[in-house]
């Protein structure tokens, strides 16, 4: 949008690279045009650092001094805000009743209770992000004095990832049902999405007698002595 003493002229985009304004017929002496333009980013690739601007000036008249074309660089910020929320449920799980083993374990009903954990992540703009990558640590194994630690929470089934792009969910070996063990015939174990409703006092089961846990200890509502382990993990990458 130039203008030339408060005078609104004509820019006319030729092609897709070059916009031609025309300042004045005749440019007299002293006289100063300002020039605007306004660009829409959209159409840039995610490689591209920065842009550079080509400007020159002609005339139908001869120049004394005439001036070669003016180069102008601008760099490129992309600003995108990146939200992740989570959600578990039950929100607490408590360790308690009957003691069982590793070996003892047949079926996934008798690991405990099912824990649900969910993750939404959102991009509210401008920007679109090119590289996304969320990364999930859990309570895998909870560490004493035995070459292995006691299980916390066992991960029975491949996470799911609902999205409208490609996606890809990366899991180190032997991390899902390490113990492969299968539904118990018969028991309609409840969808993961039934926790959703489902009130955050259920228990989890104790597996081994020989390796101790050190909790935190504190005393609930009704007065009884309860052991907690709080440890959650999430991080969030995002590459341009």
């Amino acid at each position: 949008m130039p203008t030339h003493k408060n005078k609104r002229q004509t820019c006319i985009r030729t092609n897709n690279t070059l916009v031609v304004c025309s300042i004045g017929n005749p440019f007299k002496k002293g006289d100063v045009a300002k020039i605007i333009l306004r660009f829409n980013p959209e159409g840039l690739e995610d490689y591209e650092s920065h842009l550079k601007f080509v400007v020159f000036a002609n005339s139908t008249s001869e120049e004394k001094k005439p001036q070669g074309p003016l180069e102008l660089f601008t760099n490129v910020i992309r600003r995108a805000e990146v939200g992740l929320t989570g959600a578990v449920r039950p929100e607490q799980v408590f360790y308690g009743g009957e003691v069982k083993g590793e070996y003892a374990m047949e079926y996934r009903d008798d690991i405990g209770s099912r824990v649900l954990h969910s993750y939404q992540v959102t991009n509210k703009g401008p920007w679109r992000v090119s590289s996304l990558v969320v990364s999930i640590e859990w309570p895998f194994q909870v560490g004493n004095d035995k070459p292995q630690g006691k299980w916390l929470l066992y991960l029975d089934e491949k996470p799911i990832v609902e999205t409208l792009d490609s996606w890809e969910c990366h899991l180190p070996d032997n991390e899902v049902n390490p113990l492969g063990l299968p539904q118990r015939p018969g028991l309609a174990e409840p969808p993961l999405e039934a926790l959703m409703t489902q009130p955050s006092n259920h228990t989890r089961t104790k597996r081994d007698t020989e390796m101790v846990i050190t909790a935190e200890a504190f005393v609930g509502k009704d007065g009884r002595r309860q052991e907690m382990v709080n440890m959650v993990s999430v991080q969030l990458h995002h590459y341009q």
